[in-house]
């Protein structure tokens, strides 16, 4: 165990079950699919790649790795998202303009991530 106000355990702990998760969700999505309800398409659970749009943003906040605020929200990004990689919700499929909005935002998200030098 870590010494101090944060605990690296659960964060070690809360990354294998994410990705545990991820593994499980991406298991199911082979399986099964995406579910149509004759207009639109929709996944069962937040799919795994979501995850590499919201994480960069937390890296993008962080002044140093180890400030216990940043910690906590890597401690909260682990747990939520591994939870809802498997709950069953109905995520609907992007399409149309999401597909110019999302690498759009992944280049900026670099250029942004250049820029902290």
């Amino acid at each position: 165990m870590a010494s101090g106000p944060v605990s690296y355990d659960t964060i070690i702990i809360g990354a294998g079950l994410s990705g545990l998760a991820a593994g499980i969700r991406l298991a199911y999505f082979n399986v099964h699919g995406t579910a149509d309800d004759g207009q639109r398409r929709y996944y069962t659970g937040l799919p795994v790649t979501y995850s590499a749009l919201v994480f960069p943003v937390l890296l993008l906040f962080a002044t140093s790795a180890n400030e216990p605020p940043f910690l906590w929200l890597i401690h909260g990004y682990f747990w939520v998202f591994g939870v809802l990689f498997v709950l069953r919700i109905s995520v609907p499929k992007p399409g149309g303009i999401f597909y110019l909005i999302f690498p759009l935002v992944a280049v900026v998200l670099t250029v942004l991530w250049g820029l902290r030098v």
